[in-house]
């Protein structure tokens, strides 16, 4: 295994670590449970949920999670947008949808703060 490659795999373990305490902690934060049942009582009415979050002056996050139909299965489409980005996934199950919402917005929030805006003109550190 090449130099190069390994510190590849290594940034990869961190990244998947990372992803690990995030999710233990969403899951175990307080509101989590029950901004999970908003979710899916917003699906089971209208087939979607969304959520507007001024996390910052004028700076709005925008999630939606819907329901949709790919090659004959149930699908969950995720969108989180904020500051001219998009993530966006489709998840076989509510659970990991409502996970990817939640990690794209720490992404986008945590980006600003650590290496600045998306539409910044200065070089990322």
């Amino acid at each position: 295994m090449s130099p190069e490659t390994k510190v590849w795999e290594e940034l990869g373990n961190r990244t998947r670590a990372v992803a690990d305490d995030y999710w233990r902690l969403v899951a175990s934060a307080e509101g989590h449970a029950a901004e999970l049942t908003l979710v899916e009582a917003a699906l089971a009415a209208d087939g979607l949920w969304r959520q507007d979050d001024e996390w910052r002056a004028m700076t709005w996050t925008t999630l939606s999670i819907q329901k949709v139909r790919h090659n004959e299965k149930d699908m969950f489409h995720v969108s989180v947008e904020c500051d001219g980005q998009r993530f966006a996934c489709d998840c076989p199950d509510l659970r990991r949808a409502y996970y990817f919402a939640c990690w794209y917005r720490h992404l986008m929030i945590q980006q600003f703060h650590s290496i600045g805006p998306n539409w910044a003109e200065a070089e990322p550190r």
